[in-house]
């Protein structure tokens, strides 16, 4: 037979003693008193325990506290080092991403500047011989001319602007030199 508390009725014999299967907190009301008594204790000493710490629960308490510090260390050091690798992965990325754009582009611009440098050559060959033809015209007819002073300044001018022209042709490639020299 159980009691509210669970535990067992002790049986008596006879003669007022206990059998071995018996409780003995369930023999006695006092027993019973001082047992519910001792847990009352242990839960206000656990309770005053947790206000009042003894040195050892002290000690536990702070190795347990270094030993997640230490772990909290360890854990932010390795994310810190996957963050700084991941940071030099993706910088070593981008950097050979540049490099092949820049190799394209430098290709690209090379390849319009060599067009280029082709087309202001073709441009320049045939506006001298557009000048040259113009020139001869001009010079031919500057012979025509009866009177010798105007003839001669008029072969003066014209020979004037044939230097001019070699000097703004010449002027001309140099630019085009820079403006390729500068990598623009």
């Amino acid at each position: 037979m159980s009691d509210s508390n669970g535990l067992r009725r002790s049986s008596r014999d006879g003669y007022g003693s206990l059998r071995s299967n018996d409780d003995i907190r369930a023999s006695n009301p006092l027993v019973q008193k001082l047992t519910h008594a001792a847990a009352n204790i242990q839960s206000r000493d656990t309770f005053m325990s947790r206000i009042f710490p003894s040195p050892t629960q002290k000690a536990a308490a702070e190795g347990e506290l270094a030993l997640v510090k230490s772990e909290y260390e360890f854990r932010r050091e390795a994310l810190e080092i996957a963050r700084r690798t991941q940071v030099d992965s993706l910088k070593e990325a981008c950097n050979q991403y540049l490099v092949g754009q820049k190799a394209e582009a430098r290709q690209q611009i090379a390849s319009f500047l060599l067009e280029k440098t082709a087309d202001l050559q073709e441009s320049l060959d045939r506006t001298f011989t557009n000048f040259a033809t113009s020139m001869d015209k001009k010079m031919a007819e500057a012979e025509l001319i009866e009177r010798k002073s105007i003839r001669d300044i008029r072969v003066r001018q014209l020979e004037r602007d044939l230097e001019e022209f070699g000097f703004l042709q010449a002027d001309l490639a140099d630019r085009f030199r820079r403006i390729v020299s500068e990598g623009i």
